[in-house]
């Protein structure tokens, strides 16, 4: 739970919710929204657990990171030029290449920076979990099987995760209405008076494999 608050949180900074639920529920799909997650195949191949491999690429003791083709992170980077940017992002930041708030950073500046077009404009005009989710599906993870089957349990995660947060980031606070302590000279009064009663409804609106190689 952790994990998936500071990353709504996150990424609300940058998107709107149903964006931000989209990214989230790929995310989700990807790693588990665990950012040293090691590719599950990979890992007997390597013979490092998520935490040993996150560990050895951190000491430099394991330098085939950029080209090992092992899914890694929260969004499973794979192709060997993310990789080697993920890993140089890391380094200049003096942080862990598994390290959550690093990671989540390195995201958006790649979606700033790499797919604007295709993906970060795009999320941030999005007006449904479904909508964001598949740019994030077919646009950016991009994996083998991109099916409806495989869009509509990526927009349910995403779906669980506006479901979730979307009350206490979009709901706006309730105000103690004001109350007038002397009504005597209006209801006595021989004048006119309108009666203004103002409110508000609340509508809860638009709310923020492998990588794509």
């Amino acid at each position: 739970m952790a994990n998936e608050k500071f990353i709504w949180d996150y990424l609300s900074k940058y998107f709107n919710p149903y964006a931000v639920a989209g990214i989230m529920g790929n995310l989700y799909a990807e790693s588990g929204l665990k950012p040293t997650n090691l590719q599950g195949t990979f890992e007997k191949k390597l013979g490092h657990t998520d935490d040993t491999y996150t560990s050895a690429v951190d000491n430099g003791r394991y330098n085939n990171f950029i080209k090992d083709q092992a899914g890694y992170g929260l969004a499973q980077w794979t192709y060997w030029t993310r990789k080697r940017n993920l890993l140089d992002y890391a380094k200049s930041t003096k942080r862990s290449i598994g390290n959550l708030e690093m990671q989540l950073e390195f995201l958006v500046k790649e979606l700033k920076e790499g797919y604007n077009k295709t993906c970060y404009t795009p999320l941030m005009n999005a007006k449904s979990v479904l909508e964001a989710s598949n740019i994030m599906l077919l646009k950016f993870e991009r994996p083998a099987n991109q099916g409806e089957s495989v869009q509509t349990k990526r927009a349910s995660y995403g779906q669980k995760y506006y479901d979730m947060f979307i009350s206490e980031t979009t709901q706006p606070q309730k105000e103690e209405p004001t109350v007038a302590t002397n009504y005597d000279k209006y209801i006595f009064s021989t004048s006119t008076h309108y009666i203004s009663n103002s409110g508000g409804d609340e509508n809860r609106g638009t709310r923020g494999g492998k990588a794509g190689d």
